[in-house]
């Protein structure tokens, strides 16, 4: 995707009568991307020269309104995205707050190191 790979890894441990599982990645800016579904996780690697390592910045989980404007609810740390490593849907299954059993959408903002 642009100037980065991205890598789809399929979560193994879901709670029963999970939704089914899939997704979309959506680049929407240089560094920065949404991912919607569920039941996957994203890591991210850049093409281009320069620092070798990328790391995730930040997580938002959010909703689109019908406008299509973004709607932030929570920002998502270490503990839901794999120290940073991985965008994950959903990002901790034993986090009920969190809704372990529906899709979601997830900005995800990049830097490298």
């Amino acid at each position: 995707m642009g100037d980065y790979r991205v890598r789809v890894v399929y979560e193994d441990r879901l709670p029963a009568n999970h939704p089914p599982i899939g997704g979309l990645v959506v680049q929407t800016g240089p560094e920065e991307f949404f991912v919607a579904g569920y039941g996957f996780g994203c890591q991210f690697q850049a093409k281009t020269p320069g620092p070798s390592q990328t790391h995730i910045q930040s997580v938002e989980l959010g909703h689109c309104d019908d406008a299509g404007k973004w709607g932030h609810e929570l920002w998502l740390n270490g503990d839901e995205t794999g120290a940073n490593w991985t965008a994950r849907i959903p990002p901790n299954t034993s986090n009920e707050y969190l809704g372990s059993v529906r899709p979601m959408i997830l900005r995800v903002k990049l830097y490298h190191r």
